[in-house]
């Protein structure tokens, strides 16, 4: 039988050995499993957020504010905007007409012109004609004639839309010297329910700098 002191011994030589072993097992384990992992110090991407590309001259809070201003200003015209009744001011119309046709003086036209790109605004000066005031009417001004609906879509679909509308925001999308591109989101939410919205359409806003001054030059196009 083995003595106590030959034992000790023993486990001296083969207790280093064992733990040397367990050791490069624990080691040849780890670098196995690290193959398989890839770490990744980038920080999250959160796919809902809206990433602004400024490459001008202003900030991006003087942009914000430019670009809310201009939309405020293009909104307010069309609130604003009066019509005569063509059956009124124009000879040869009856009151049938009035439901067909407005009439618009030429001191709107010219603010709006002062607030539209040139090829914005043509698109609705193409579609008015210049007329004549009735002899016994005082009008001041030039006055023209266009359908009565030209304007109305605007009310509803447009990135100043302001019937059928209860929640909007503007996003910034680009902008440099010469132009601002920007998406308003138009909708129609519950009250006191979250996210729940019988409407969510999005508009192209877009800004270009013309004649010195930045003007309006996409406010209806629907985009994605």
């Amino acid at each position: 039988m083995m003595n106590r002191k030959k034992i000790e011994q023993i486990l001296m030589v083969v207790g280093p050995i064992l733990l040397f072993i367990l050791v490069l097992l624990v080691v040849l384990s780890f670098n196995k499993d690290s193959e398989n992992v890839f770490i990744d110090d980038k920080p999250p991407v959160d796919q809902n957020v809206d990433y602004f590309e400024n490459i001008s001259d202003m900030s991006e809070e003087e942009i914000r504010e430019l670009v809310e201003q201009k939309r405020l200003v293009l909104q307010n015209f069309f609130k604003e905007l009066k019509y005569y009744s063509i059956s009124e001011v124009v000879d040869g119309y009856s009151a049938s007409d009035d439901s067909n046709y407005i009439v618009i003086g030429e001191s709107f036209l010219d603010t709006l012109k002062n607030i539209l790109s040139f090829d914005t605004y043509s698109y609705y000066w193409n579609q008015l004609k210049e007329v004549a005031p009735k002899a016994n009417v005082l009008i001041n001004e030039r006055i023209y004639m266009g359908n009565r609906d030209l304007f109305v879509d605007l009310f509803t679909n447009s990135a100043i839309a302001t019937e059928g509308v209860n929640v909007e925001s503007l996003s910034l999308v680009s902008a440099n010297n010469e132009i601002i591109e920007s998406i308003v989101d138009i909708k129609y939410c519950e009250e006191n329910i979250y996210d729940v919205c019988q409407r969510f359409d999005r508009y192209s806003f877009i800004l270009i700098f013309e004649e010195n001054a930045w003007k309006v030059s996409e406010f209806t196009k629907q985009v994605n």
